[in-house]
């Protein structure tokens, strides 16, 4: 009995040990896989940390979530792009395409990195490095806008895309922004500048940019003009895609700047001839320091006047780049008078006035900066996004607010020219003209 007592005994300690052994050997397991994955985990980090540039590639915008893991101070920003660049991609991933026309078109999303320092700075100039071939790190970041990398897509999957991120919206309800971007513009600029408006802006919606082959330099003027006028079909078919991926009932919003007007007229032209102008194309379009000829805009805008939607022509009388094509353009080197200037929409002439036309809102932007380095050493061609005053009022047309400019910011005040309506920032406000008629 009492030896059947102690087998007993013995067996039941043998078993426990037996499970204790067992215990202890899971935690060891355990943390031996705890502190492998934590191994892991910190070379991936330190990895990110020490990487230099991240190299363009089919997962490249994909691996841009955020910056915490990499103790980091940059949001990541991505963008659906069409483009008639030739492919040109840079060791350090931050030129993607060329300034040569390729004979084709190239769809795709790009991710650009963006410093979170700019939540408190809306409106100021996207600083960039000067060097577009040099490596970029992550403290480069913090300070810079920069490439983080892009994916090619094909139509389909590029519609998929969009739709996805079309869906999440929440701040901008089914709204998508396009964005043609102007001479002396390379892809990268292009990019940044488009991530400048939805970041700024906190634009939750899809934010397309056609990027066509300007060089990116001043004296490529009148090669960037031929540039443009070859990119029509390519923006015109972008235009297309863009809108069977958004879906009918998605307000598309446009903004085209400087050369980028002439290039978005023309397609705008194209577009009516395709699809008619019964319904508008666009929600609401603004043409921002315009380099085309009042004479053009006419010619092409106007009998495609119902798809361009509310329109907004910002212009200056101090942008020394459209100036600048005025006096290339008019005989005698601006010293011709009459109906010989090549008067731009984005500029206001001293002889012509500002360019009003019927059914559109002409703003004269000239006082929206008036610091020291801007009225002496700066070129003033940025104004539509370079400024406080200027991004609240975009980030007013596209949530669908008041159109009439002084509804949209009290500083905007209506002028008469020549028995025609127009607005002036003015700082403070002012008493506004009401001696002539709105002619809508």
């Amino acid at each position: 009995m009492e030896a059947a007592m102690r087998e007993r005994a013995q067996a039941e300690a043998r078993a426990e040990a037996e499970m204790e052994a067992r215990q202890r050997a899971e935690a060891e397991a355990r943390a031996r896989a705890e502190a492998e994955m934590a191994q892991r985990e910190m070379a991936q980090r330190e990895m990110a940390m020490a990487e230099p540039a991240i190299m363009a590639g089919p997962t490249a915008s994909g691996a841009c979530i955020d910056s915490a893991g990499y103790g980091s101070s940059f949001d990541c920003v991505d963008l659906f792009f069409g483009t008639n660049r030739n492919e040109e991609p840079s060791e350090a991933g931050q030129v993607l395409f060329g300034g040569r026309a390729a004979g084709k078109s190239t769809l795709g999303v790009v991710t650009v990195t963006v410093p979170i320092e700019r939540l408190n700075m809306p409106g100021s100039p996207v600083k960039k490095l000067s060097n577009a071939n040099q490596s970029v790190t992550m403290a480069d970041r913090d300070e810079y806008f920069a490439i983080w990398g892009w994916d090619e897509q094909d139509p389909t999957s590029f519609r998929r895309l969009v739709g996805a991120e079309l869906a999440a919206a929440t701040e901008y309800e089914n709204s998508a922004l396009v964005f043609v971007h102007g001479f002396n513009v390379t892809f990268r600029s292009a990019a940044f500048r488009a991530a400048q408006m939805k970041f700024d802006m906190d634009y939750d919606g899809p934010t397309f940019f056609f990027s066509w082959p300007a060089n990116g330099s001043t004296l490529e003027y009148l090669s960037d003009q031929d540039d443009a006028d070859i990119s029509v079909a390519p923006l015109t078919d972008f235009l297309q895609l863009v809108r069977e991926s958004v879906g009918e009932d998605t307000k598309i919003y446009l903004v085209a700047h400087s050369m980028g007007t002439r290039l978005a007229a023309q397609a705008i032209n194209r577009l009516s001839l395709i699809e008619g102008d019964d319904e508008p194309f666009f929600e609401r379009s603004l043409f921002a320091a315009g380099d085309l000829d009042r004479e053009l805009f006419r010619r092409w805008i106007e009998p495609a006047r119902g798809l361009v939607g509310e329109l907004t022509i910002y212009t200056s009388s101090d942008d020394k780049a459209v100036s600048f094509s005025r006096f290339l353009r008019t005989p005698g080197f601006g010293s011709s008078g009459g109906e010989d200037v090549k008067s731009r929409i984005g500029l206001i002439d001293q002889n012509l006035g500002p360019s009003i036309f019927d059914e559109a809102m002409t703003i004269d932007i000239t006082d929206v900066n008036t610091g020291i380095l801007s009225n002496f050493f700066g070129v003033n061609h940025a104004d539509y996004v370079e400024s406080e005053v200027t991004i609240a009022d975009l980030e007013a047309l596209l949530r669908g607010g008041a159109f009439m400019p002084e509804a949209r910011n009290g500083n905007f005040v209506r002028q008469c020219y020549n028995g025609r309506p127009y607005w002036k920032y003015i700082k403070g406000g002012g008493a506004p003209d009401n001696s002539c008629v709105l002619p809508f």
